[in-house]
């Protein structure tokens, strides 16, 4: 089986050369397979890889439980779940289309991209896409994610229908039903905006609706405990006077005419 495995590469690899030589625009490029079984059929110029499948290419590896290319169409297919790990992205999903030719890609089904680009020497925080649907260039480095569409970035997040993703650019065009959160307290509605992933920065337009939370000095525990109406008085700038008791003195009786002692 080693040696049939063998003969279906050397034919993947040299209809590749070929191909690409022909055109004249790319030079050939190497790409690996290896997988637990493989069969190939000449008469519909098609490659089958079962069990682990994993194919390399130029810094990028796949990984599939199965897959089939198609040599002249230079189409291939992956399912029973996929993961795709490039130089500063992994994707991840259930299924994935690829058309060589036009160096395009699409992952359907429970889609995750992460992203992480270094700037200036150092590593960006993560950017995290969660989508149904993801249709990606890779020459172009620039991709579309559809369904139920969900960003995150540190303590960011964004909600939308659709989402242009320009990796070159550090952008991402948020479309339909906007949505972006930061924090605890504040977000924004809008119908479109634009995400800028290495200053983590969001400008919206076409009905922008925003709410923040302002936060308020905090009062000591005391002062809190006391309430408005029962802080103490200030104390006064002047000090009342001493005054002196008089002494108690005892007045005679008076004897009242209308009074008698003998009754």
């Amino acid at each position: 089986m080693r040696f049939y495995t063998g003969i279906i590469v050397l034919v993947l690899l040299s209809f590749l050369s070929s191909s690409a030589t022909a055109q004249e625009k790319k030079p050939p490029r190497d790409i690996k397979f290896s997988s637990d079984t493989a069969d190939y059929d000449e008469n519909l110029n098609r490659v089958r890889l079962v069990g682990d499948v994993v194919i390399t290419s130029e810094g990028s590896r796949l990984e599939a439980p199965y897959a089939v290319y198609y040599t002249v169409k230079q189409y291939a297919e992956f399912l029973g779940g996929v993961k795709m790990v490039g130089e500063q992205s992994t994707a991840t999903g259930k299924e994935m289309k690829v058309w060589y030719g036009d160096t395009k890609a699409r992952l359907e089904g429970d889609v995750r991209l992460v992203s992480q680009k270094a700037s200036d020497g150092e590593q960006q925080e993560p950017t995290i896409v969660l989508a149904d649907q993801l249709d990606y260039d890779w020459t172009a480095e620039e991709g579309v994610a559809t369904g139920g569409v969900k960003m995150r970035q540190g303590i960011k997040r964004a909600f939308c229908d659709r989402a242009e993703i320009y990796q070159k650019r550090n952008e991402i065009l948020l479309l339909g039903n906007v949505r972006v959160e930061q924090g605890n307290g504040d977000w924004l509605t809008a119908q479109r905006a634009i995400y800028d992933t290495q200053n983590q920065t969001v400008r919206a337009e076409g009905r922008v609706v925003a709410k923040t939370r302002l936060e308020q000095k905090e009062e000591s525990s005391e002062q809190a405990s006391q309430g408005p109406g029962k802080r103490p008085l200030p104390q006064p700038l002047l000090e009342e006077p001493d005054y002196d008791l008089l002494p108690m003195r005892r007045f005679p009786t008076v004897p009242l005419p209308w009074l008698r002692n003998d009754e």
